[in-house]
């Protein structure tokens, strides 16, 4: 349509040639079908105003001429914004919009009068619907004013009693599009309300709205008070308010209140009359980050609470105390803050490289001078030279005083570890800035590298050593000296107790990666050295121990820092793990062949720990088969076949193996176990059908075997998993679907037999796992896939009524 200018003449020429009413009927062909309608709808309520303006007072032609355009336009366009919903209502609005454009005040009183007869009607309205377009009516135009000052003075009152009924309604979409626009009359119109109408809406607005059900409503309510913080003259009935609601919104139960909470208390930072910490306690915004979970909060808070804790022009000495005051009050919040810090715009690299190091001296000094108490009143005094980046001072540095395993547990120490986990916190967030600045990188390294080196000399045995060698494993191995090498020598100690040697794991998967694994396969090649025996001849080989290469390979797998760059690096390496952990299987097998003991081959072993290597075994084989499984080296082409047609070989081993006749901790273990890791592998990967026939295989062992109702809950988690793996494969086969839908069956008669035997919180659990599996198995894309097999649909009709009957027996 051109140009706005261009557009506006259209229009004005399509007004002035066929007149008011039939430029109405124009209006209803055009504006639902406009493309660009929102400049279109405004231009029409501009010409529309112009026609109004231009048309003169004492002319009898022109004043019927403004009568033809308030009744058969305007009333109409202010009818159309009330009654219609939804994008429709959007461009009549526009089109109102398009009178007030330029503020004129000429159309005050023609607005008024256009407004007023449809207006007071609909806003006390039935319908949800048409109360909401009247209220967004009267939020556009507050206040509506005629010429005469009498009637001013009576409708102001009314709109302003209206306002508060619209505050309260029960249509949530009302009280929330009014909540939102209250503010902003309140900022541009608080002198036209009266003061006793000013008390009732903050009251409305505090007592009820700011604990609203809805959410989105609480929400409005703190971000609408922003608006009102710039302007003098409702500062002290804000102030009052914002005692009361802060302190609950910041621990409001939605994260959208809390961080609209937050960001209302960022916007006083700088506010002359209301001060954040005037609101609420410091001590309240640390209690809440230390039990916050959502990171928009969190990041929030942190901001708030960075000039306190992060202060620009105060000494060292008070940048150590309040960091000590932190640190002292919430642990965790401490962490959460040097992990978000960095995100501020206000915290450069340079900045949070200092920090670490007033951290790491803060740690020293403590250490040095053996204190066994911080008064956080006067904290530390931290020497500069010790802050000097040179090589003279950071070698010339004095050792640290040597202390016995008691003294490194006491609260000092337990202190100093938290500290020493921030600084980790804080380096692991910058990583990745640090690397790209050479000198920021020389400068930390260095400083790092002495600290560490100081450390591990001294605090072995104390509560901070977990956290040395975690900060030692982000420093280069070139740097540390022969430490590494003494690290995987300990590692590598067979007489060593395990319990030691966890913190060691990070550093050494750091630095010697491959002589870790090689510590560990050393470990599990003392596996294939026993042989079971079925029989009772002879006497067993000598006792293994393995369970040290089961701690560090389950703290490996449990570091996040074991991506899946890691396992491709080393995938033959862990491939060959997986190998050695085969014959686990052989070992539970003869336990339960004997009872829950095995005479005959002497495992030093509990039944735990055999149960710990096959779970160990199939995550193994569940981040092979998921990290792999788009790799087209050809050298790790056969890795992921091999694990997967293992795991279906250990299925199908647990399902031929015969339930014990008496009560067995052990196979009632290893059963739980086994549903869990299918469950696992059928998430985690894509299932060939080798896996799913011996899946199959196994819950119909137990389903139509009978097995004890402890089962079902188990059972029931692992059959969702496998329908709906077997629905999600790519040509699912309907051999496939054929045996799955019978087993539905057999599901349903073993559940009905020990229906009556199930005590409650047994029925309860069942229940749950049963309408899980029923809500995953009848899902519209799922149900529509089996209906489209041959005898498919009335299996899937029956099992409707089928599961209904069984839902009734359990509840």
């Amino acid at each position: 349509m051109g140009k706005p200018k261009g557009l506006e003449a259209q229009i004005a020429e399509v007004l002035a040639r066929e007149g008011a009413q039939a430029f109405w009927r124009h209006i209803q062909e055009s504006v639902p079908f406009a493309s660009n309608w929102p400049e279109y709808c405004r231009c029409i309520g501009k010409v529309v105003m112009e026609a109004w303006l231009k048309a003169k007072n004492g002319d009898e032609e022109d004043a019927e001429y403004r009568q033809h355009l308030e009744s058969f336009v305007m009333m109409e366009l202010f009818y159309n914004a009330v009654m219609l919903v939804g994008p429709l209502q959007q461009r009549f609005m526009a089109i109102l919009s398009g009178l007030k454009s330029e503020k004129k005040v000429e159309m005050d009183p023609v607005i008024f009068r256009c407004a007023e007869p449809v207006l007071w009607r609909y806003l006390e309205a039935a319908n949800d619907n048409v109360r909401a377009g009247a209220a967004t009516v009267l939020l556009k135009f507050y206040p509506l004013l005629d010429d005469d000052p009498e009637v001013n003075t009576e409708y102001i009152v009314k709109q302003n009693m209206a306002l508060r009924t619209l505050l309260s309604d029960a249509c949530v979409p009302i009280r929330l599009s009014v909540t939102k626009g209250i503010f902003g009359l309140l900022k541009n119109f608080w002198k036209i309300m009266t003061s006793e109408d000013r008390g009732a809406i903050f009251t409305i607005l505090v007592q009820r709205n700011a604990f609203d059900c809805d959410v989105s409503v609480r929400e409005a309510v703190y971000e609408g008070f922003v608006k009102l913080l710039p302007e003098a003259q409702s500062i002290s009935m804000v102030k009052s308010a914002l005692e009361k609601i802060v302190p609950k919104g910041i621990d409001d139960k939605h994260y959208r209140v809390r961080v609209a909470a937050f960001k209302l208390l960022t916007e006083l930072k700088l506010h002359r009359m209301i001060k954040p910490f005037d609101l609420v306690d410091g001590n309240h915004i640390l209690t809440r980050l230390d039990l916050e979970h959502n990171t928009e909060v969190k990041k929030h808070a942190v901001k708030l609470m960075a000039p306190q804790f992060l202060p620009k022009k105060a000494s060292d000495q008070e940048r150590v105390r309040r960091l000590l005051i932190l640190v002292e009050h919430s642990p965790r919040a401490a962490l959460i803050f040097h992990r978000y810090m960095v995100t501020l715009d206000t915290v450069k690299l340079e900045d949070a490289v200092a920090h670490i190091k007033m951290i790491g001296m803060m740690v020293y000094i403590t250490l040095k001078r053996k204190l066994t108490h911080i008064d956080l009143e006067e904290g530390l005094e931290i020497s500069e030279s010790l802050l000097n980046d040179t090589v003279a001072t950071i070698s010339g540095a004095p050792d640290l005083p040597p202390i016995d395993q008691e003294e490194g547990r006491t609260d000092v120490f337990k202190l100093m570890k938290t500290l020493v986990d921030c600084a980790i916190v804080l380096l692991i967030t910058i990583q990745q800035k640090l690397r790209a600045n050479p000198q920021q990188y020389s400068k930390m390294n260095k400083f790092l590298v002495f600290f560490f080196k100081k450390m591990f000399a001294t605090y072995r045995n104390t509560v901070l050593f977990e956290s040395i060698m975690v900060l030692g494993s982000y420093l280069p191995e070139e740097d540390i000296g022969d430490i590494s090498t003494k690290i995987v020598r300990t590692l590598g100690d067979a007489n060593t107790d395990e319990a030691d040697l966890r913190p060691y794991l990070a550093a050494a998967l750091s630095w010697k990666t491959e002589e870790l694994f090689d510590v560990i396969e050393a470990s599990l090649n003392a596996l294939e050295s026993v042989v079971v025996r079925n029989g009772g001849r002879g006497r067993g080989p000598k006792p293994i121990k393995f369970t040290r290469a089961l701690e560090y390979l389950e703290q490996i797998l449990a570091n996040p820092a074991v991506d899946d760059r890691v396992f491709k690096s080393f995938a033959t390496t862990f491939e060959r793990f997986f190998n050695k952990l085969k014959t686990i299987k052989e070992f539970i097998a003869a336990r339960l062949e004997n009872g829950g003991e095995d005479p005959e081959n002497q495992i030093d072993c509990e039944d735990a720990d055999l149960l710990r290597a096959f779970n160990i075994k199939h995550v193994i084989a569940v981040k092979l088969a998921s990290f792999l499984s788009d790799q087209t080296d050809p050298s790790y082409a056969g890795i992921v076949p091999n694990v997967v047609s293992e795991v279906a070989m250990d299925v199908l081993w647990f399902s031929e193996i015969p339930p014990p006749e008496k009560d067995s901790a052990l196979y009632e273990s290893l059963s739980k176990e086994m549903f869990h890791l299918i469950s696992v592998h059928l998430q985690s990967h894509e299932a060939n059908v080798e896996f799913i026939s011996a899946c199959f295989n196994l819950l119909k062992g137990f389903t139509k075997g009978c097995a004890p109702p402890e089962y079902m809950v188990s059972v029931l988690k692992t059959a969702k998993h496998l329908f709906r793996a077997v629905l999600n494969m790519e040509g699912t086969t309907e051999s496939l679907v054929h045996v799955m839908l019978p087993m539905l069956d057999e599901l349903m008669a073993w559940i009905k037999e020990y229906c009556g035997e199930l005590d409650d919180k047994m029925a309860r659990d069942v229940s749950r796992a049963y309408i899980s599996f029923s809500s995953a198995l009848l899902t519209n894309p799922f149900v529509i896939k089996m209906r489209s097999y041959e005898h498919v649909g009335s299996m899937i009709t029956r099992y409707h009524v089928v599961s209904k009957n069984v839902y009734r027996l359990l509840v």
